[in-house]
């Protein structure tokens, strides 16, 4: 079993936070300095599926239910 010290856990999790509010940001305040935690409650949930091997899909289908059943936003 690989063991993750404290520091890649929390690079891992920047990086998570980071892309979350670059790449996803669904309601658009990646341009707000304020905003820059507004998806840091999600990153665990991201985090843990990445340790349980999850697919892409499986990532995909959890930023989405987030993004529509959670957050209510249309597309």
């Amino acid at each position: 079993m690989t063991r993750v010290c404290r520091k890649d856990w929390k690079e891992l999790h920047l990086a998570i936070g980071e892309m979350l509010l670059r790449e996803w940001d669904p309601i658009g305040v990646s341009d707000i300095p304020e905003a820059s935690d507004e998806y840091d409650s999600y990153i665990p949930q991201i985090h843990g599926l990445m340790v349980k091997g999850a697919s892409p899909k499986e990532v995909f289908e959890y930023l989405w239910w987030v993004e529509t059943k959670n957050m209510g936003v249309a597309r």
